[in-house]
């Protein structure tokens, strides 16, 4: 209790010291429920499931810096389902989401240290995957410079568990870090041109091998984007080649490819269409020992792959037969505030998956998106959707569940970003 006090206590001595220095201090919040109905998101239904229905949120808190050489971010966030607690727990739930701070070095290098969101190109293989309610944040520094144009920021990270006297175990098969990497290190390069996009991504994340902390297995992706740009069309192409060894020791060789055009019809109707190639094992060769599953790394999913999740983990959702996803997507601006948006996906296995001694049809499934969004302000926002996936027999292979149950999702999302304070203002 008393600390809270202080808190409130130095607090307005902590604003009125900003507006005496010229610098800009923004308290910024974010509150977002969701709800969602589900039978058969991510994976087909049994005929003896039942639906799912729950409400979650997120709420966050955000405290914005910006001085002379100096800005800084903390951001407070909780997320819950609504009913996962007892009525009267008095268990912390608060926790921190980012806490980072940029310095300037000089006019155009900085430094950003702390706990942040990682966002490159179209968000897929670095994103902060908002979509999900506890979003993906980094702990990691981050040296930005930008000359003649050109932009390159080059990341490290470096995790530990807790502060050891001796060693550097870090074993992520504990599940407060399940998963985790041990080591990362980027960079990323890119410049606009007059009618060229260009952007450049070399990463290498490094992997305790189980049961050794001085083993460290580290795989390598490197690939970027080119985008065409001329009048109401683009035409981007991406592609990724992944090397090294897995967790496991596996020797790695995989690669992505994503070609698409986008087309934006006079400023109200935007069509776009391409395919994501995500390599795969072939279940026929029982010799080849390399691991050919294309990993997209720290991406988002949602956006890409379908709304309805299926394929987040490439290597776990397509048994490592990979993927071949054909999309079209098309967005109405029907006003200020009203967006339509409806996505079709196409989806089969890359490679051969092999049941029974003979490979699987590689057709999986086909899945519609139908989403509305009404912005009402700045601050306010309403999002609701309804998708469904016509799923086959190989889909029941690869994901389980009875194809001949109708798989559906619909959720409807608010989403509030009040701004506080600004001492600007």
């Amino acid at each position: 209790m008393k600390s809270t006090f202080t808190s409130f206590a130095v607090l307005p001595l902590l604003l009125l010291i900003v507006s005496q220095s010229h610098a800009q201090f923004v308290v910024q919040g974010q509150f977002r429920p969701r709800l969602e109905y589900r039978y058969g998101y991510s994976q087909l239904p049994a005929d003896t499931s039942d639906p799912a229905l729950f409400i979650s949120q997120r709420t966050r808190l955000s405290f914005n810096y910006t001085g002379k050489g100096i800005v800084g971010r903390v951001t407070l966030q909780d997320v819950r389902v609504w009913g996962d607690q007892q009525l009267k727990s008095t268990a912390p739930t608060v926790g921190l989401y980012e806490t980072w701070i940029e310095v300037k070095l000089h006019d155009s290098l900085t430094l950003r240290l702390g706990r942040q969101e990682l966002i490159y190109d179209n968000e897929r293989v670095m994103s902060n995957n908002n979509w999900n309610q506890s979003g993906r944040v980094h702990d990691a520094a981050v040296m930005k410079a930008t000359l003649n144009g050109w932009r390159l920021d080059v990341g490290a990270a470096w995790n530990q568990l807790q502060e050891n006297t001796f060693g550097t175990n870090y074993d992520n098969s504990q599940a407060s870090i399940k998963g985790n990497y041990k080591t990362m290190n980027f960079i990323w390069l890119a410049k606009s041109f007059r009618m060229f996009r260009l952007g450049l991504l070399g990463l290498a994340d490094g992997f305790q091998k189980k049961g050794e902390a001085k083993t460290l297995y580290v795989r390598g992706t490197i690939g970027g984007s080119l985008t065409f740009c001329k009048k109401d069309i683009e035409l981007t192409f991406r592609g990724y080649y992944q090397t090294g060894k897995t967790q496991e020791g596996r020797n790695i060789l995989a690669y992505y490819l994503n070609p698409e055009l986008t087309w934006n019809i006079k400023e109200k109707v935007l069509l776009a269409g391409g395919m994501e190639y995500v390599s795969g094992d072939n279940g026929l060769d029982t010799n080849d020992t390399k691991f050919r599953t294309f990993s997209v790394l720290y991406g988002t999913g949602h956006r890409f792959m379908g709304h309805m999740d299926y394929f987040t983990d490439m290597y776990r959702d397509t048994k490592g037969g990979g993927l071949v996803n054909l999309f079209l997507r098309s967005t109405w601006l029907l006003d200020d505030k009203f967006t339509l948006e409806a996505d079709y996906n196409y989806f089969a296995l890359q490679n051969n998956y092999v049941v029974n001694q003979k490979a699987i049809d590689k057709y999986l499934g086909s899945e519609l998106d139908l989403n509305c969004n009404i912005t009402f302000s700045k601050s306010v926002a309403l999002l609701f959707g309804y998708s469904f996936m016509l799923g086959t027999t190989s889909m029941e292979y690869i994901k389980g569940g009875d194809k001949d149950q109708w798989s559906n999702w619909a959720f409807v999302m608010v989403t509030l970003k009040p701004t506080f304070f600004n001492s600007e203002k």
